[in-house]
């Protein structure tokens, strides 16, 4: 990646293809999952996820951060869910139940729905793994899975060490130590990507 300390919005918005490929990577299997939990079909899901891919290509941007936890999650959210809508109505020899899909569309807008925050937890997982398996090779299984529990579960440093017989000043020192590496490695995004 370049030298200069891309945000991910930043690097997506210059074209940065690095940022975009590790987007990709991890977006497109998220979505693809969720289209087919739907009863959308593999060939749908795959049009859907190119349609959202093409279209934030194209218009990432005009995407301007309000300063919210959680907005980019969202935008990508709502944007996906506009995207969907628009597929399907144009695509009219899909084989999914109109009805109760468009329920659970309008479930992901509700920014409350215990769906939509399911999705947005699922984003945020799949972006981090990405970013996380560029400094596999540096640390051991161990130390990325007590980072992944901390960062990703919300498990407290407390629950860590009597789970890795370690004392609580180790989860710090692990979140620390791979945080580092990331942004070592140019991966500044890591933190707008856990605290958006």
């Amino acid at each position: 990646m370049e030298k200069t300390q891309l945000s991910l919005l930043d690097a997506l918005s210059n074209k940065n293809e690095q940022a975009w490929e590790k987007f990709y990577k991890s977006y497109k299997p998220l979505l693809i999952r969720w289209m087919r939990k739907y009863a959308v079909t593999e060939a749908q899901a795959d049009d859907i996820t190119q349609e959202v891919m093409i279209f934030l290509h194209e218009n990432i941007n005009k995407f301007k951060h309000n300063q919210r936890v959680g907005a980019f999650r969202a935008w990508l959210r709502i944007t996906t869910v506009n995207i969907t809508r628009y597929y399907l109505r144009q695509n009219t020899t899909n084989n999914v139940s109109n009805e109760e899909f468009e329920k659970i569309l309008d479930n992901l807008v509700d920014s409350n729905s215990d769906l939509s925050k399911l999705f947005d937890q699922e984003n945020k997982q799949a972006m981090v793994e990405t970013l996380l398996n560029d400094v596999e090779p540096y640390f051991q299984k161990k130390t990325l899975t007590i980072f992944r529990q901390h960062m990703l579960e919300e498990i407290s440093a407390e629950e860590l060490a009597k789970q890795h017989n370690i004392v609580k000043q180790q989860v710090y020192i692990i979140r620390s130590r791979v945080l580092r590496r990331l942004r070592k490695m140019d991966i500044d995004w890591i933190k707008e990507v856990l605290n958006d």
